[in-house]
């Protein structure tokens, strides 16, 4: 089973996905969103909101919302991150 942990906004879009490794967090935890891709961080915290399993691609999905108030320079920060993540740098 593969575990993605899911960052939100408090409006409800999402920002960005990180893979977890054997660890779930439970609803109202704490985690820390942190990622490094080609000396390119991001780091992020967020508490627990859903835990939603799929099935069909037996993937666990925890849904957290962003603790943090996100300023004009940390949403730069989150699309130049997912534009590497996605090869679309």
């Amino acid at each position: 089973m593969k575990i993605e942990y899911t960052l939100w906004d408090k409006e409800g879009e999402p920002l960005f996905t990180i893979d977890g490794n054997k660890y779930v967090a439970q609803k109202g935890e704490q985690v820390d969103f942190y990622d490094i891709i080609i000396n390119y961080w991001i780091e992020y915290s967020g508490t627990v909101e859903t835990i939603q399993y799929s099935p069909y691609k037996d993937i666990l999905t925890i849904n957290c919302v962003i603790n943090q108030e996100l300023n004009k320079w940390d949403w730069e920060r989150i699309q130049t991150y997912n534009r590497i993540k996605n090869g679309n740098n």
